[in-house]
């Protein structure tokens, strides 16, 4: 209980203040006219109380000449001094009924505020009121901080990773193990969907024709069994005696093809009695000639399909790799077909030996020719043939997607790629750790 105002210096409307009356008892009534300091004296208490030197600071008299200082004389206490801006003890708990209470406790204006309730909790629910009220002022404190922090690190997320607006579900999603594949696919569905143009004019890649080695090989063993074999030593013979070994057969033949009148169509002469005229003739039959026209055929098809030297087999290779490596960036093609420079050069070496094949028919159309290393030829297409097979499987994956680039929107497939990536980068630095960070901040405030 206060007991007496020993002193007041510089404070409010008092340049001194010295207490003369008796102490206060119980019940003290202190009176005076507007403007006297008895709200003076009520702010000095309550900064005692309150421990708040700013009380009296703001109370400071105009034109004091020292600093304020108050001396009061309390029943339990004892003596409690405020001097050099601040109090030497507490005096203890005190209620000081007067406007700043108003203030703080009661409506006050227009609105009720929080801390307007809050500071009229210890009048309302006594001291065990106070711990709790104490207790919950603290724990919505930590709240709020926790809030701040978790606020704080999802801008952080938010910043990282735009596509993001539901931190909660983002965090608590799971990354797939197969997140690198998963993002690779939408990348390539997002290139597609921005390249539908350039995809819709882009031939897709085609494969080349696989010679039928074992329709090589049968023409080349094939033969006329209808002409005689007289005829045929006749004729070998004639050939080898004029030295026409590389074109004699289609020269002989194209000559009686054009011969009138049994006469010769180089020299004009009379052939009507020459023997060796008339067995050309028979030999030179129509099975004959359509015999020669499938082995010219073969030839030509095979020459203009691979080369003489199977340099298209390699102009084929280079295309379709730079076609595949297109098509890679929009498509998931899976594995790309690859032909190695020795597997290429085992196509080309089997090609030539099919080109040696066929040229030596063409040359000798009745004679059996046979190939010596037909296994190796056959071992060389086969490894062409491994990646004409892949091929074919990317020309299937190509072929649907330019049949389905109308499904594909820019918007709708950057928010897929987007939203994998942000995955993605979930894992890793500094993400990761602020992913971690959430984590715990939001199972505190939970």
């Amino acid at each position: 209980m206060l007991l007496k105002v020993e002193t007041v210096e510089e404070i409010g409307r008092f340049k001194t203040l010295k207490h003369q009356a008796p102490h206060f008892g119980s019940l003290t009534a202190v009176f005076a006219r507007n403007g006297l300091g008895k709200s003076t004296l009520c702010s000095i208490i309550r900064s005692a109380a309150e421990q708040d030197a700013r009380l009296i600071a703001a109370r400071k008299r105009l034109g004091a000449t020292k600093e304020p200082s108050a001396h009061l004389q309390w029943h339990t206490h004892g003596a409690v001094t405020y001097s050099v801006g601040k109090w030497n003890s507490c005096p203890g708990p005190v209620h000081v009924f007067d406007a700043e209470f108003v203030r703080r406790n009661l409506h006050v204006g227009e609105s009720v505020t929080r801390d307007n309730k809050r500071s009229l909790i210890p009048i309302v629910l006594g001291e065990e009121g106070v711990k709790l009220a104490d207790k919950i002022s603290q724990l919505d404190s930590e709240q709020r901080e926790l809030a701040t922090k978790i606020s704080a690190v999802e801008k952080t997320i938010k910043r990282s990773c735009p596509v993001v607006s539901d931190i909660k579900a983002f965090v608590q999603k799971s990354v797939p193990d197969d997140i690198n594949r998963i993002i690779d696919r939408a990348r390539k569905s997002l290139e597609l969907a921005r390249n539908s143009v350039a995809v819709k004019l882009k031939q897709a890649p085609s494969p080349l024709p696989t010679p039928d080695i074992d329709g090589i090989c049968a023409l080349s063993a094939e033969t006329i069994e209808t002409l005689s074999a007289r005829a045929e030593a006749v004729l070998q013979d004639h050939i080898a005696t004029h030295a026409m070994e590389l074109q004699g057969t289609r020269w002989l033949k194209f000559g009686l093809e054009h011969m009138q009148e049994d006469k010769c169509p180089f020299c004009t002469q009379d052939t009507s009695k020459v023997d060796i005229v008339s067995l050309f003739r028979g030999y030179f039959s129509e099975e004959y000639s359509a015999f020669l026209k499938r082995i010219d055929l073969a030839y030509d098809l095979f020459a203009e399909t691979y080369g003489s030297k199977g340099e298209k087999v390699a102009d084929f290779i280079a295309k379709t790799s730079s076609d595949l490596t297109f098509w890679s960036n929009v498509c998931d093609l899976g594995e790309i077909p690859e032909l190695s420079a020795q597997d290429l050069h085992a196509v080309q070496h089997s090609v030539q030996a099919l080109e040696v094949q066929l040229a030596a028919k063409k040359a000798n159309p009745l004679s059996v020719i046979t190939i010596d290393n037909l296994t190796e030829v056959v071992h060389g297409f086969e490894k062409f043939n491994v990646f004409q097979s892949q091929l074919l499987s990317c020309i299937e994956i190509i072929s649907a997607a330019r049949s389905n680039i109308a499904d594909f929107d820019v918007k709708r497939t950057q928010e897929v790629y987007d939203k994998n990536d942000a995955l993605r980068l979930k894992t890793l630095p500094p993400l990761v750790t602020e992913v971690a960070d959430w984590t715990g901040l939001y199972q505190q405030a939970g």
